[in-house]
């Protein structure tokens, strides 16, 4: 399986579960076992779960642990600027960056994990380390940070931080990230110019 495979499967995964979350499951935990033995333990308990469980149940477990818990939500830009203009400006780099790259956005915000990660299997080199260093991997850490370390979405999580590390090392320490100004992507450095900010924001000046 490519890098790039994998992360479509795991933006996948990180989203509403479908009918196909159970082979996904398998798909990334048959990966695992050509990467580490530690990447291996770290998936299983998912696999194990997604196979055990009825869709229902899955479900409400995503539910209950993305959408009704803001410590754990996938919004990267949320996790690193909060609810402020600096994370619009995040998404309007986002938006612009996914419609380059002929990525079709979901129901989800653009800045969910989901569209981050396919965004993150197109980019070259630097632009693909500079993006998961700044703001995804920052991110993840937070998440983990919310998650119950027995939630089986925690596996996945942690299968992540492991999968991003290994191909692009530790993440910036947070004194070392950078601002959605000053983002090193030069094609969401382009998308700046963007001037439709105020679409994504709600009347008291926070984002949709």
């Amino acid at each position: 399986m490519t890098s790039r495979e994998l992360y479509e499967i795991l933006a996948s995964v990180l989203s509403y579960p479908t009918a196909k979350i159970a082979e996904q499951a398998r798909q990334i935990y048959d990966h695992s076992l050509s990467t580490s033995a530690s990447q291996k333990s770290v998936i299983a308990p998912f696999s194990d779960y997604v196979v055990e469980s009825r869709q229902e149940e899955i479900e409400e477990l995503f539910t209950r642990t993305f959408d009704m818990n803001p410590t754990c939500c996938l919004e990267i830009g949320w996790h690193k600027f909060g609810e402020d203009y600096q994370r619009g400006e995040f998404m309007v780099n986002m938006r612009n960056a996914l419609e380059e790259e002929g990525i079709p956005e979901s129901t989800e915000l653009p800045d969910h994990i989901s569209h981050c990660l396919l965004l993150l299997a197109r980019l070259e080199t630097p632009d693909e380390f500079a993006f998961s260093q700044d703001f995804l991997q920052p991110a993840i850490e937070k998440i983990l940070d919310g998650l119950e370390e027995d939630n089986p979405y925690a596996s996945v999580i942690l299968f992540l931080k492991g999968t991003l590390e290994l191909a692009y090392g530790p993440a910036k320490r947070e004194e070392e990230n950078t601002d959605s100004r000053l983002i090193e992507l030069p094609m969401l450095n382009d998308s700046l110019q963007y001037n439709n900010l105020e679409d994504m924001m709600d009347g008291n000046g926070k984002v949709r």
